[in-house]
């Protein structure tokens, strides 16, 4: 095969064309961080159902009368009891609930993305954010020297 200008610039545009090795490593990696954060929301917002219902459920067992010759005033009772309604609360979380974690999932994603948005374009006295995490920015104000008065603009 010859070797022309026209064979390289095709290779060229080819590779040019094709994402390279660190921008597919770099485009998994994010995946695999949104993957991770949003298994995270939706464990927040089950874990959060789950405090409603147990809450819920012992205030239902507030109401309900207790006697004295059960020995349900002893404290081993409280704390098997208390045990029982968080492992109770979790279950019926984990099962679907009152369906009040898909919809705290759905407001978590959502502030999130507006908040990555938000962060995206943020500059600080525009200045790149770059230059401000590298230390490479200057101070808009100075003290002047013993003697004067005011301040400097840099």
């Amino acid at each position: 095969m010859e070797l022309s200008m026209e064979n390289c610039s095709s290779v060229n545009s080819l590779l040019l064309s094709q994402p390279s090795c660190v921008e597919t490593i770099k485009a998994l990696n994010q995946q695999k961080e949104a993957k991770k954060d949003d298994l995270a929301l939706k464990k927040a917002s089950q874990d959060f159902e789950a405090i409603l219902i147990n809450f819920v459920i012992n205030s239902m067992w507030k109401t309900i009368q207790k006697s004295d010759f059960s020995g349900e005033n002893d404290g081993g009772m409280e704390t098997y009891t208390g045990i029982m309604h968080t492992t109770l609360s979790q279950d019926i979380a984990a099962k679907g609930g009152l369906g009040v974690a898909p919809i705290i999932y759905e407001q978590l994603r959502r502030n999130k993305e507006l908040n990555e948005g938000a962060l995206s374009t943020l500059k600080v006295n525009n200045y790149p954010q770059e230059s401000i995490e590298k230390g490479k920015d200057k101070p808009f104000l100075s003290i002047k020297e013993k003697g004067t008065r005011g301040v400097n603009q840099l």
